[in-house]
């Protein structure tokens, strides 16, 4: 009995560690890594990660994972409550502001960007499942960030990459 509720307990949490389901663009063996595209935003085709995990065969040291579109709402509010906790005079300065690619105000999200992704669901979720395989995060790159400063306020980034390297 006990072992049954550890297994349905087990389902529902890896289930829900990763709520947000992606549309799978790419899948590729590279010479140094495994490469999986993933876009947000797109309504078909949708899948937890855990399940496009499951399709690719890991037999490198190192996947790179890159995101194309827009945050969804969880995600995004979860960036804009970190930004408000951390730096809230530069976040405020930043939403008065055009919020376009290159305006100064908005270098201080910029900069710390990768912290506060960092403490998404979204993120979490993935390294999770892949830690649990023997890999970590090495590297967050991203391009293009703006921010959206009408109500609600929305941060868009066009490219981001993690990288995960084999746990020695």
């Amino acid at each position: 009995m006990k072992l049954i509720l550890l297994t349905i307990i087990f389902a529902l949490t890896s289930s829900t560690v990763l709520a947000t389901d992606f549309h799978l663009s790419k899948i590729e063996d590279r010479d140094e890594y495994i490469f999986i595209q993933m876009n947000y935003g797109i309504e078909d085709n949708l899948q937890p990660f855990t399940e496009i995990l499951s399709q690719v065969t890991i037999d490198k040291d190192k996947i790179y994972i890159r995101f194309l579109g827009e945050f969804d709402k969880e995600t995004n509010s979860e960036l804009i409550a970190y930004y408000s906790k951390h730096i809230p005079d530069k976040l405020k300065k930043a939403l008065n502001s055009s919020g376009n690619l290159h305006n100064p105000t908005l270098e201080p999200l910029i900069s710390n960007f990768e912290k506060a992704f960092k403490t998404t669901k979204l993120f979490q979720g993935i390294e999770s499942e892949l830690k649990e395989i023997g890999f970590s995060i090495s590297e967050i790159e991203f391009e293009k960030y703006s921010l959206v400063t009408e109500e609600p306020p929305r941060i868009w980034v066009a490219d981001i990459w993690l990288k995960f390297k084999k746990i020695a």
